[in-house]
């Protein structure tokens, strides 16, 4: 070392002689034009506290430094690093000038006038550095005066400050400067490359340092000790990409990690998923290399660019040169999903701390919320809620119920789709909660209630059903679904009963379902609710009955009563007399059935009149059915049947009689009088389920009457007979 420098000694002399010149120079200008030009303005652009220690720690970083140490007594801060490389001409140059700087195209543009340094004369007058072959003073802020070497440091680099700016007494700049020293956090190394410890010592306080350890490419932590015991632990994901045109330099994102509970310290030997989950900043920070304090990204993550900031450093400025960086800082935020992914860390917490529409983000960091937008859109990044992953444009959304109802082969079956088949997403357990706001920003297609009831009755009507292809209506269920539903075993059904159940409670959809063929059957088959009964000791092999096991199987109270309630709700009804008896109806008295014998034809009548004496309103039952044999030794609907004497007495016998054979009706059959029924109970019967009575009247069009032309043009009512006689048998006796 001793040789390098005394080699080189006479070249670093004639530079700072040369220096000095032009230095001297400038100062001389400036005297001359005092009170336009003040060098004390520099002091005004860094009004944080010991602003000039991150000035500190840039150059050690520029340096290829991996320690830096400040030692900070009453009257003097003195900092050291370890730097690779030394001072050289054009570092003094830098440090001692105005507006130039040694660093790349792109770094000089962020130090514009290279005036960082020049925040440490807000303490002191006459900083000295020591470094490589060069040993000097600064006086008057931009002039090198030679110093003394100290061969003790050796190849490290030293920065000393005595506290001599009579604007700011000792012990202020003392106090200021503890305070700086020990509000250093993780955050201070967590977009560094090569410094990896900074430590300080105090006169009267305690020694601090900050760690950087990196556990893995992308996990860092990051530790604060004071005096030897760990005070603070963070850790963070961080990804990074270099920039193009300036390969030492990078863009980064980084992530703060949090223990999952019950971890006490993280462990390499376990994986990060295992013990580790992302969590939101409480602010976004937005770092040049350092924290920019006054920057504000609306996000909930830390982001840095080598931006061009504003003098003050405090926040980026507003150029169009930094623009590229926010694009490249987008792409990044939208790839490192995937490696957040690889890591198993990819979950549905993680979705909150993503920006969504309703984040207030100012525009120039608006690209990276949609990067992740479109990132999660086209690539399989969006948690599912089978717990996988997939592509938000191939999700689909619904309430948890339905979810958990039918399976991904269900909704690939179920829902139409052009390419891959579509797959749940992950619900929010809360509506307008960021991770709902998110999931919305997605604009994941709704396939709800609505769509599943649709589906149903698309499928399983017993009517015309529309279909997209000729011949674009059929008529009944749809054969390929009800084998679906066939499938499904009774626990199913009993959930499938039961989410309709509650849907229908809060919607009303019911009305939509009742002619659905979805009531599981003994059998296997299925039916529509009203034409269905309960089990019990009078249902026989050919009657449509529940599948029990569809409202009683599972050990769930609560589930099973909701499952039958549902079934009741839809029509299934438990088989009484009267359910009975409409079988009887529909197996013996339609008019394709074959007639009863006699003995059987009187014990279903007297079930008959029993039925609707007991129940009148059950009377409307035997409308449609064959249940009389008339006069004329045919069987008719009680609609085709006529009393008069002996069963009651209206004299309609007088007006249908002259009819003979073309009588739109008969008169019941004389046999009732003997078959073992009272003929005031046959009558009461008859007359309850819809047998004539009196005559109809009927209005009918007069125009076709060849004397039209006359009835229209003569007095009277157009379309009321005042003068009819109260007994029309009057005239026809």
């Amino acid at each position: 070392m001793t040789t390098a420098t005394s080699q080189r000694a006479p070249q670093s002399g004639s530079f700072l002689t040369d220096l000095i010149a032009k230095r001297r120079k400038l100062i001389d200008a400036l005297d001359a034009n005092k009170g336009e030009v003040n060098l004390d303005i520099f002091e005004d652009f860094y009004p944080d506290r010991a602003h000039f220690v991150y000035e500190l720690l840039q150059n050690a970083e520029d340096a290829g430094a991996t320690q830096v140490t400040f030692t900070l007594k009453r009257d003097r801060l003195v900092c050291e690093h370890d730097g690779r490389r030394t001072f050289t001409q054009a570092d003094v140059t830098a440090i001692t000038g105005i507006h130039n700087s040694t660093k790349d195209k792109l770094i000089d543009r962020i130090g514009k006038f290279g005036v960082g340094f020049k925040s440490v004369f807000v303490y002191t007058q006459s900083p000295t550095v020591r470094s490589g072959e060069f040993s000097f003073r600064i006086v008057e802020m931009i002039l090198p005066e030679p110093i003394a070497p100290d061969p003790s440091i050796g190849s490290q680099t030293r920065f000393e400050l005595p506290f001599d700016n009579p604007k700011k007494p000792q012990h202020e700049a003392y106090s200021e400067i503890a305070a700086g020293l020990n509000d250093l956090d993780e955050t201070t190394l967590l977009f560094l490359s090569s410094l990896q410890a900074i430590s300080w010592k105090i006169d009267d306080g305690n020694p601090g340092e900050v760690l950087r350890h990196a556990h893995s490419e992308s996990h860092f932590e990051i530790l604060k000790k004071s005096e030897g015991r760990t005070t603070a632990s963070s850790h963070f994901l961080k990804f990074e990409q270099s920039v193009p045109g300036l390969s030492t330099h990078r863009v980064a994102v980084a992530f703060p990690l949090s223990c999952l509970a019950g971890v006490r310290q993280f462990e390499s030997t376990k994986t990060l998923a295992e013990q580790m989950k992302i969590v939101p900043a409480s602010q976004g920070r937005v770092a040049v290399f350092f924290t920019a304090a006054k920057e504000t990204s609306g996000l909930l993550f830390h982001l840095h660019g080598p931006f061009i900031p504003e003098l003050s450093r405090a926040s980026i400025k507003e150029t169009p040169a930094n623009e590229p960086l926010f694009e490249q800082l987008a792409e990044l935020c939208g790839k490192s999903l995937h490696h957040i992914k690889g890591l198993g860390l990819l979950t549905p917490d993680f979705l909150a701390l993503l920006p969504n529409p309703q984040d207030q983000i100012p525009p120039r960091y608006q690209h990276i919320r949609r990067a992740i937008i479109e990132e999660m859109k086209s690539s399989p990044l969006t948690p599912t809620h089978d717990r996988n992953h997939a592509a938000a444009n191939r999700l689909i959304q619904a309430k948890a119920s339905l979810k958990t109802l039918l399976s991904e082969e269900d909704i690939e079956f179920l829902v139409d789709y052009d390419d891959d088949s579509p797959l749940w997403a992950i619900g929010a357990t809360q509506r307008n909660s960021r991770i709902d706001n998110l999931l919305d920003g997605l604009e994941i297609q709704e396939w709800g209630i609505d769509e599943f009831v649709e589906t149903l009755k698309e499928k399983t009507t017993t009517g015309a059903r529309y279909v997209s292809v000729s011949p674009y209506y059929l008529t009944g269920p749809d054969n390929d679904f009800m084998r679906w539903l066939e499938q499904k075993p009774p626990e199913w059904l009993q959930q499938f009963y039961v989410l309709l159940h509650d849907e229908t409670v809060q919607s009303g959809l019911l009305h939509k379902l009742k002619s659905l063929k979805i009531v599981r059957l003994r059998d296997g088959t299925f039916g529509v609710g009203a034409h269905c009964f309960f089990e019990n000791d009078h249902t026989g092999d050919g009657m449509p009955t529940v599948d029990a096991l569809v409202y009683s199987s599972g050990k769930s109270k609560p589930q099973q009563e909701k499952a039958r309630k549902f079934l009741v709700d839809l029509g299934v009804r438990e088989l009484g007399e009267a359910e009975e008896v409409e079988l009887i109806l529909k197996a013996r008295y339609t008019k394709e059935a074959e007639i009863p014998d006699d003995k059987t034809y009187l014990r279903d009548l007297k079930r008959f009149v029993a039925l609707v004496k007991q129940q009148p309103e059950k009377a409307k039952l035997f409308a449609d059915y064959y249940i009389f044999q008339g006069d004329d030794d045919q069987w008719h609907t009680p609609d085709g049947i006529y009393l008069d004497q002996p069963y009651k007495k209206t004299d309609l016998s007088a007006y249908y009689g002259r009819f003979g054979e073309a009588a739109e009706c008969a008169a019941l059959h004389e046999s009732y009088k003997d078959r073992g029924i009272k003929l005031e109970q046959i009558g009461a019967f008859a007359q309850a389920v819809g047998t004539r009575m009196n005559l109809k009247i009927e209005s009918r069009d007069c125009r076709p009457n060849p004397k039209w032309d006359y009835l229209r043009n003569v007095g009277g009512d157009r379309y009321t007979s005042p003068g009819l006689p109260s007994s029309i048998f009057q005239l026809i006796a």
